[in-house]
């Protein structure tokens, strides 16, 4: 079985990684202390586990919920 070598190549450039960023997290990180938003019982847990995300690279910053009358309330709170 013969396989064809590739040829090498020099000199081209590598084109820049490119991030995937959500609107989630740029809502996020976009939160001041104090701030807070309501969201209902089903995007609770989407919520909470991009704050997982969020607290990995910031440990600086966390956030609190409560369960108030017509849902979740989410603050955050440093």
């Amino acid at each position: 079985m013969n396989i064809a070598l590739p040829t090498i190549e020099k000199g081209i450039p590598m084109p820049p990684v490119e991030t995937r960023r959500s609107e989630r997290g740029d809502f996020v990180a976009s939160r001041c202390i104090g701030d807070s938003f309501a969201c209902g019982p089903t995007d609770l847990k989407s919520w909470v586990n991009l704050f997982k995300r969020v607290k990995e690279r910031h440990s600086e910053r966390k956030f609190s919920y409560r369960k108030t009358e017509t849902g979740f309330r989410i603050w955050r709170v440093s």
